[in-house]
């Protein structure tokens, strides 16, 4: 019996090395770039040697890109959305998710794209046969559009998007900080994905590049709008 039970933890612990190499060896060589058939684009990168930090792209409708990542204060989800695909987001999502508290968020716009994509969706609800019907729900949703069409948002204003349809300008440095470092990984994401399929094995990381901007992005207190310092060992 003692025999039988030392093969059997010998085994065990062969069967749980194995795995551990093979789970090694598809984070260090994971396929970053997936060209769907119908010409979308998919790409993946693990922050760590894990597959919970991680930054995921896809450009179907429109380029998205989101950061995932655990921290200190909390479980980060940033989504970041080029409405026109010229490389310079127009709108970001950041949402913290704490283990005794309250999921909170802030989005920041910049320029008057994300105002629009807000208009059609009110437009595309009011033409809802339920919402119809309910005569107040469609007065409040038409007043909210009217609201929103006569608010003019020139290229180069940010702000925060709240969810009651309000953008309130501020001209705050973290803001701003915010969307230079989308900008960059936005830039480095059309590189990546435009290079010949020969040099795609070599494309540089995104976290070796643009530490210093996915470290701001993920530290971005949606609270106070300050920066949480972290040692989470994200690179």
């Amino acid at each position: 019996n003692n025999i039988l039970f030392v093969t059997l933890i010998a085994c065990l612990s062969i069967l749980l090395w194995q795995n551990a190499v093979s789970q090694d060896e598809r984070i260090s060589n994971y396929d970053r770039l997936v060209i769907n058939s119908d010409g979308t684009i998919v790409y993946f990168e693990p922050l760590d040697s894990s597959l919970i930090n991680r930054i995921e792209y896809r450009n179907r409708v429109r380029p998205v890109m989101e950061i995932f990542a655990i921290r200190s204060d909390g479980e980060k989800k940033i989504q970041i959305i080029d409405y026109d695909n010229d490389m310079r987001p127009d709108f970001m999502r950041i949402e913290r998710a704490s283990e005794n508290g309250p999921v909170e968020t802030v989005s920041f716009y910049r320029g008057p794209l994300h105002k629009e994509h807000e208009e059609s969706h009110l437009e595309h609800a009011l033409e809802h046969s339920f919402v119809r019907r309910d005569t107040v729900l469609a007065r409040e949703m038409r007043e909210k559009l009217q609201a929103m069409r006569v608010r003019e948002i020139p290229d180069t204003e940010i702000g925060i998007f709240s969810g009651y349809g309000l953008f309130a300008e501020l001209k705050l440095k973290l803001i701003e900080s915010a969307f230079t470092a989308s900008d960059s990984l936005f830039h480095s994401i059309s590189r990546i994905t435009t290079a010949s399929l020969s040099s795609l094995r070599q494309a540089p990381y995104l976290s070796n590049r643009y530490g210093t901007e996915i470290k701001l992005l993920i530290s971005i207190n949606p609270h106070t709008l300050g920066v949480v310092p972290d040692n989470s060992g994200i690179k």
